[in-house]
């Protein structure tokens, strides 16, 4: 019954370190300028913020582009102009074509 229990111990370790791992690679990195996308993987969770100095609209999409060159393809309302505000975004890496982030959340900050 003891070597059960041992196993059993073992087992459930080796479980939780391999969750572990999981999740730390799950948690969102900060990326400051668009030349550390290169170093990034696909679908990899991108927390970013800046001053939107440049908006296109594109389809039914808006192109952000942020003061440090970080683009971010957001599904905001076109009626709405993010010119000159200052965000925080997290958003995923899409590496299919060409690499482009697609934001999940974006938050207006405060002056």
């Amino acid at each position: 019954m003891q070597k059960t229990s041992k196993k059993a111990l073992i087992t459930t370790l080796f479980l939780l370190l391999i969750l572990t791992i999981y999740f730390i690679e799950q948690l969102p990195l900060t990326l400051n300028n668009s030349s550390e996308i290169e170093n990034l993987k696909n679908n990899q969770i991108i927390l970013t913020q800046g001053k939107i100095i440049k908006e296109q609209t594109f389809l039914n999409k808006k192109i952000l582009t942020l003061n440090n060159s970080i683009i971010l393809e957001c599904e905001c309302p076109k009626e709405e102009s993010l010119l000159n505000q200052n965000i925080t975004s997290t958003a995923i890496l899409n590496t299919f074509n060409k690499p482009s982030l697609k934001v999940l959340k974006l938050t207006l900050q405060n002056k």
